[in-house]
């Protein structure tokens, strides 16, 4: 099986924390291929919420990762104010060095931990672009994210559809049916290591992943008073292996809230 068990929700942090310090230098060198597939919708959405504001866009980027959405509003000459989260402080270094213009700023957060006090709504969008199904306390890291989100902003999620998970990591038909079946059964409470994914091919590194479906995510946001507002999903092939991205906006429901 090239699933396993979720039994130990600190053990799976921490193994994927060192995963991300081994890796820094890789992450921040590497293509990865998911980058230029969403890029197009991305700049999209955040054109339209610079709009929708009338002023500068505060954005905050949980898990940034090397900060592709910082250079997506740079390129896209969009007036911002960027805060990017991740909790691996040797990839923040090498960012701080990168970007120390004016409105761009890094923080060492853990955001299955807390959420600092001075970023509760600041975000007229909050992002979480691929992070969410490496962490395995969804609840509390989901809770803390939507407090980041400013009064009548928006969550912005990007995720892979598990089910293209599956077959991205099997080699055969009958793997992928011990391995549906063991998500069938339990869900979520699936881990995963997979290679990473870059754009002329797959590299020798690994990273961790749980099988998270997207409706846990809208569940989670309907519980803390968000509307689903838009939805896409962009489908991409290579060597015949689909790979499924889904792409949510919620913003604040007033009613709910306040019911």
């Amino acid at each position: 099986m090239k699933t396993h068990q979720l039994y130990n929700l600190d053990a799976f942090r921490q193994s994927n924390l060192l995963n991300w310090q081994r890796n820094t230098d890789f992450w921040l060198a590497a293509k990865l291929r998911h980058v230029p597939h969403v890029y197009p919708i991305a700049a999209t959405i955040l054109f339209r919420e610079a709009q929708r504001v009338g002023r500068r866009l505060t954005v905050v980027d949980i898990g940034c990762g090397d900060a592709w959405v910082l250079r997506l509003l740079k390129e896209q000459r969009i007036d911002y104010k960027y805060v990017g989260l991740d909790f691996n402080e040797s990839m923040l270094e090498h960012l701080r060095r990168e970007h120390s213009e004016a409105g761009a700023s890094f923080r060492h957060v853990d955001i299955e931990l807390a959420l600092p006090e001075d970023l509760a709504k600041t975000g007229d969008v909050v992002i979480n672009a691929f992070n969410f199904f490496e962490l395995a306390d969804m609840p509390t890291a989901f809770a803390n994210t939507t407090k980041a989100v400013a009064p009548d902003g928006g969550l912005l999620v990007f995720h892979i559809d598990p089910l293209t998970q599956l077959l991205s990591l099997v080699d055969s038909l009958d793997e992928f049916r011990a391995e549906l079946s063991a998500f069938e059964q339990y869900g979520s409470a699936l881990a995963y290591d997979k290679l990473i994914d870059l754009q002329g091919g797959e590299a020798q590194r690994m990273y961790k992943g749980i099988l998270y479906r997207f409706a846990e995510y809208h569940r989670l946001a309907r519980m803390h008073h968000l509307q689903l507002e838009d939805f896409e999903e962009i489908l991409h092939a290579r060597d015949g292996r689909p790979q499924l991205y889904q792409v949510a906006l919620w913003r604040e429901n007033r009613g709910l809230s306040e019911s």
